[in-house]
């Protein structure tokens, strides 16, 4: 029979030490009447992220997404937005498959990887989900003429990158 140790740290800095023989359950309180109850935890699933506007090449500046996540066990939800540009954000609780809305700017044109996880309750966190951002530079100019030229001879641009030493 294996044992394992359980410690737990409760309201006033009480430390509480458990032995744990067989299965390892996740210990929880209930916050309503301060009972303890021991019972399996699921991760919630991983979010749904959304852009107002639907597009993920977009231009500089403000943007507004939408994140949804649902608890197996119905447990309230934060959400950890690692937004690609060096930002982290972590949201307040939420009810589960609540959507919330979280602003956020992305000001340099670049490609972005956003990533957003849920994290529930009882400290179990869920797979991560995530979603390319370009911010292209704007005005980009396209020769349609020499770019269809360049499809018709393709070994012309070969020749062109040879003797110009374009890599």
């Amino acid at each position: 029979m294996k044992r394992e140790w359980l410690v737990k740290t409760l309201a006033l800095g009480i430390v509480v030490l458990f032995i744990v023989s067989g299965e390892t359950s996740a210990f929880n309180v209930n916050q309503d009447d301060k009972s303890y109850t021991t019972t399996d935890n699921h991760p919630p699933g991983a979010p749904n992220i959304r852009i107002l506007g639907g597009s993920t090449f977009m231009k500089p500046g403000i943007h507004e997404f939408k994140f949804k996540a649902i608890d197996p066990d119905g447990d309230n939800i934060s959400y950890e937005i690692d937004w690609g540009d060096g930002y982290y954000e972590w949201t307040d609780w939420y009810a589960s498959g609540e959507e919330i809305t979280r602003n956020h700017s992305y000001p340099v044109c670049a490609t972005y990887v956003m990533i957003a996880k849920a994290t529930d309750i009882h400290n179990a966190t869920g797979d991560g989900a995530g979603m390319m951002i370009v911010i292209p530079k704007s005005k980009q100019i396209i020769n349609l003429p020499f770019l269809h030229f360049l499809k018709q001879f393709q070994y012309v641009f070969a020749t062109f990158k040879y003797f110009f030493n374009w890599r």
